[in-house]
């Protein structure tokens, strides 16, 4: 078993199972480097099945081209965000060809601003 921690917390074990020891991977690990962990989740793939569609569409169009506001304006973003996240809008760095589209949010609670300006 490999011990995962960081900063001083116990984030948790696992096993490298039959993808190499867990001396590599626990080497690999405090190097911050991956530690290939095959199947481990894949009996719960299925359960969201739809949320990684959506993530793929979402990818899919940010490629395209699209601007975020208005796709995170509509369905299934708005309902996802709307009791949480209040949005301030999105920027691009025209100057910077490897900018992405910076999305901005105000987080809300009970309907009181509690973080502003998250990006």
């Amino acid at each position: 078993m490999i011990k995962l921690k960081r900063r001083g917390y116990q984030l948790g074990e696992i096993s490298s199972g039959s993808q190499g020891s867990d001396q590599d991977a626990a080497k690999n690990w405090r190097h911050g480097k991956p530690v290939l962990l095959r199947n481990i989740c894949r009996s719960l793939l299925a359960e969201h099945r739809q949320d990684i569609l959506q993530s793929s569409l979402l990818y899919q169009a940010i490629l395209d081209g699209q601007e975020c506001d208005p796709i995170l304006a509509a369905t299934p973003y708005r309902e996802r965000l709307e009791p949480h996240f209040e949005s301030l809008g999105c920027t691009v760095n025209q100057g910077d060809d490897q900018e992405i589209e910076t999305v901005y949010f105000d987080a809300v609670k009970q309907g009181q601003t509690v973080a502003e300006d998250l990006w």
